[in-house]
């Protein structure tokens, strides 16, 4: 409840990118000497802001992000934190718990494929092709603007969507079992797929394919 480390495992070092356990921050308090950390919006985020205080404030978060910055180095990276409080019998907070990822690699490929949206845009306006793009979680992360018109959304409803908060009818999970299969094939496959929109329940031919990073893992 004070912010000591009590425990952590051998990732913790790495994942701050400390050479070893030793070298490690030994309470919440020291992080701010070697680490800055900024909103997923890019504004500072202060100390009291960071997972182990929000948790032991009592505040429950699943994949927040963070933005981390090594102040002797300059180092940065991106994470993704889930964290909670600890409570004893009594309902007291006694402690917290945070888990942590590092999405770096992740948000370099978003922020690369949105880069292209405008040339994605107009080539899906000239052929008039519902065209979309999705991480591997299944959200999207870019739209084309006939796949919005098609199901009369705006583009906030759904960048950053899983297929089954778009579709409420529970069609959107047969489209993410074909990301699944397209995902574990690696290859491209051709599915009918159904969608309800405005205009009825419509089916579609749709051609999946996995999209590869520089080093050609798929994305």
């Amino acid at each position: 409840a004070h912010g000591r480390f009590i425990h952590s495992n051998e990732s913790f070092a790495k994942y701050h990118r400390f050479r070893d356990m030793e070298e490690c921050s030994r309470t919440i308090a020291e992080c701010p000497e070697t680490l800055e950390a900024f909103f997923a919006d890019e504004t500072p985020a202060p100390p009291s802001m960071w997972a182990v205080p929000r948790a032991l404030r009592g505040e429950v978060v699943t994949n927040t992000e963070y933005r981390l910055r090594r102040k002797d180095t300059g180092e940065e990276w991106v994470g993704s934190y889930s964290f909670a409080p600890i409570r004893n019998k009594d309902n007291e907070i006694i402690g917290s718990v945070v888990v942590s990822r590092d999405i770096t690699e992740q948000k370099k490929t978003e922020r690369n494929l949105r880069q292209s949206h405008a040339l994605f845009s107009a080539f899906s306006e000239i052929r008039n092709t519902i065209m979309y793009a999705k991480d591997l979680q299944g959200r999207v992360i870019m739209a084309s603007p006939s796949l919005l018109r098609m199901l009369g959304k705006e583009e906030s409803e759904v960048l950053g969507k899983m297929s089954r908060e778009i579709y409420e009818s529970g069609l959107g999970e047969d489209h993410m079992e074909y990301d699944r299969l397209v995902i574990e094939s690696g290859t491209t496959q051709t599915f009918e797929e159904i969608a309800d929109t405005p205009h009825g329940r419509l089916a579609f031919l749709s051609v999946k394919s996995p999209y590869r990073d520089s080093s050609g893992n798929i994305v």
